[in-house]
């Protein structure tokens, strides 16, 4: 065990140290007792939970971007692999040990992915808001499997820096994360490694416990994150555009029903059919969340399937409304708070 955690930097960006990033540091240190962890922070606060643990490195970054973080965690180690976490998210068993044997055993592969699943303390409702964002209408193909250990072992092309164990050599080899990225830099990096033809393996049993946030922080992240998109739509660089496509679809398919109601009622059509359209759209969500309520482990979680199915509902359709005011005054350049503001990294 000590071998393989000389082998290893686990690299771990965040806004300063509170009560989240300890409980990762915590949780890791169970499994991990030497193994570095370097933390790169926007400010650098009192730590005494692990200050004396030699194998911490805390470095301050001036640059908020967690592209630019992480390229500062790795100019700052030494090791053969590179272990990216998030400050809320937290390693399940054999972690370490299942990324190390594949990518020894498997010398033209460059990195590996996996499962991630909610922290044990979070509530029912937060567990809700994860199957949603991982859900097949909202999230892309790759981000799907995610949450299902079920899920059998395979090659792709996409990860979320969460979760990612990667060769240091074919990081450094690509220059980095771009730093001029502050969200979707995971996304850039992954199509960057793909065109360059670096192979990423996702196993499910490399896993973490990742915390969800609570409903309005859910809500601005989603915001954020459409509005970023959006307004630079045609600024990031390497980036999927079948992806960048695919978010579009929720305007287009707005400004096409608007159309097509005007164009009904020029032409002396009764324009109300068009509102079957928004209706089918519910009808879907209401399906979708008949099926996360029907699975949900309600025990578990200590709540009932009749909550479970009506909060989902409502965070499903405040999801699919909330994603696409955003992205339309994204596209728009309408004036918003700056991602900076509104995404709050951990």
């Amino acid at each position: 065990m000590e071998l393989f955690e000389n082998l290893v930097s686990i690299i771990i960006p965040s806004r300063n140290i509170d009560f989240i990033l300890c409980k990762t540091i915590n949780e890791i240190r169970k499994l991990y007792k030497i193994v570095e962890i370097i933390l790169i922070l926007d400010e650098i606060n009192e730590y005494p939970d692990f200050k004396n643990d030699k194998n911490i490195k805390i470095i301050k970054s001036v640059n908020r971007n967690m592209s630019a973080k992480r390229n500062l965690g790795v100019k700052n180690s030494n090791s053969k692999y590179i272990a990216f976490l998030d400050s809320d998210s937290y390693p399940n068993e054999n972690w370490m040990e299942i990324a190390i044997n594949f990518l020894e055993n498997n010398k033209d592969y460059d990195a590996v992915t996996g499962c991630q699943f909610n922290w044990q303390s979070d509530d029912y409702k937060q567990r809700c808001l994860r199957l949603l964002r991982f859900n097949r209408f909202l999230a892309f193909k790759e981000w799907i499997k995610i949450i299902d250990i079920k899920t059998k072992e395979q090659d792709c092309y996409e990860f979320i820096t969460s979760n990612l164990f990667i060769k240091r050599q074919t990081y450094e080899s690509l220059g980095g994360m771009d730093e001029n990225i502050y969200l979707a830099e995971d996304n850039e990096f992954s199509y960057r490694m793909k065109k360059n033809g670096c192979k990423i393996r996702f196993i499910p049993a490399f896993s973490v416990f990742h915390r969800e946030n609570k409903l309005f922080p859910y809500l601005r992240k989603i915001y954020s994150i459409g509005y970023y998109y959006s307004y630079n739509l045609f600024k990031i660089k390497n980036i999927n555009f079948i992806h960048l496509l695919i978010e579009v679809i929720p305007v287009i398919l707005i400004f096409s029903l608007i159309a097509l109601y005007f164009v009904f009622y020029k032409t002396g059509v009764n324009p109300n059919i068009t509102f079957i359209l928004p209706l089918i759209g519910f009808l879907i969500i209401f399906y979708e969340s008949f099926l996360i309520t029907k699975n949900f482990e309600t025990k578990k979680y200590k709540t009932n399937k009749l909550k479970v199915f009506l909060f989902t509902y409502l965070a499903f359709v405040l999801f699919a409304f909330v994603y696409t005011i955003s992205y339309f005054l994204g596209l728009i350049h309408f004036p918003s708070k700056k991602a900076e503001e509104l995404y709050k990294h951990y």
